[in-house]
């Protein structure tokens, strides 16, 4: 499949309630876009460039997370050391952020004008979708 190992936030796939903040794929429908083999290998290059950097990037949110938990955990209020896991966090899913966009850009330009205005169809749809669940809940 595309991405592999580090392209998800914790967790595993879909990462939990995190994983769309931590997790670094693109979200890009890319087995419904009939990629060619050239493309699919471009895109396979573009994730394995990234994959060092979605790797840390999991591991540190993986180390930041178990710290935010110790210090809400904690039998005392830290405020201090509460604040300050936060914001280590709070960069990382920034970082997450940054990340997932560079990749997504790097993986429309190998796209066709078509199948990038099928990308953006199949996401508005996905988008819809879960805004009426989300609705019903």
């Amino acid at each position: 499949g595309f991405g592999g190992p580090g392209f998800r936030g914790p967790g595993g796939p879909g990462g939990g309630a995190l994983g769309g903040l931590l997790g670094v794929h693109p979200e890009l429908p890319l087995r419904a876009l009939n990629l060619t083999d050239a493309q699919e290998e471009q895109v396979q290059g573009i994730f394995q460039s990234h994959r060092t950097e979605a790797e840390s990037l999991r591991q540190r949110a993986h180390a930041a997370s178990e710290a935010l938990r110790v210090a809400t955990s904690a039998a005392t209020v830290d405020e201090a050391a509460i604040t300050q896991q936060s914001q280590a966090f709070s960069g990382l899913i920034a970082e997450a952020a940054m990340l997932r966009a560079k990749v997504r850009s790097e993986i429309l330009a190998v796209l066709t004008p078509e199948q990038q205005a099928e990308a953006t169809k199949i996401a508005a749809e996905r988008h819809t979708k879960m805004q009426e669940r989300r609705a019903k809940m």
